[in-house]
């Protein structure tokens, strides 16, 4: 019964962008970018592998859910919400 109510009660809501597909190393370069622009170091670098069974190959959230029972509605492409995060960041000395 416990189980029962706890499906009920729990929900799960993917939240991104303009609806837009973005991949890990685009992330990355986004991510280099903005911290360059502000002087910040940036040491990240991909490392790759082969992929591993049950690995998404291509992934986009779907905000349906998130729009129709919470209205939200995206305002930020990822470039826009990549800033706006750096820089909230950088004003709190985080």
């Amino acid at each position: 019964i416990i189980s029962m109510i706890w499906a009920e009660l729990a929900f799960f809501y993917e939240i991104s962008g303009l609806g837009e597909q973005t991949s890990l190393l685009k992330l990355l370069d986004l991510l280099k970018t903005e911290l360059q622009l502000r002087n910040r170091p940036y040491q990240l670098e991909p490392v790759f592998a082969p992929a591993r069974q049950g690995d998404i190959k291509h992934s986009c959230a779907d905000t349906t859910k998130a729009c129709e029972q919470l209205g939200f509605s995206p305002q930020f492409n990822i470039g826009q919400g990549l800033t706006e995060t750096i820089n909230w960041y950088i004003e709190n000395e985080l």
